[in-house]
């Protein structure tokens, strides 16, 4: 059965639920690097080719980290994303 116009995927529900505020963490923005150039470019994608560079509290100072990461990395071979997630509280 199809999902109903303006449904949100139960993924994403799971999702947003974790940006709620909560005692025990806070909402973080982690910077990503995926090396895009070399031996998984033919399918083999290594551990190695896959890093969390930075993890900054931020949204609006991920997004410019990560258009600066961008604006060098693509000629190392690498992108650089962020992903909203969690930071433990100590």
């Amino acid at each position: 059965m199809p999902a109903a116009v303006g449904a949100v995927p139960a993924g994403d529900i799971r999702f947003l639920r974790m940006l709620e505020p909560d005692d025990r963490y806070e909402v973080a923005y982690a910077i990503a690097r995926l090396q895009i150039a070399g031996p998984h470019a033919r399918g083999e994608l290594r551990p190695r080719d896959f890093a969390v560079v930075k993890v900054l509290r931020s949204e609006q100072a991920a997004r410019e980290e990560t258009e600066r990461l961008n604006s060098t990395g693509r000629q190392k071979g690498c992108i650089y994303f962020y992903q909203a997630t969690r930071l433990q509280r100590a």
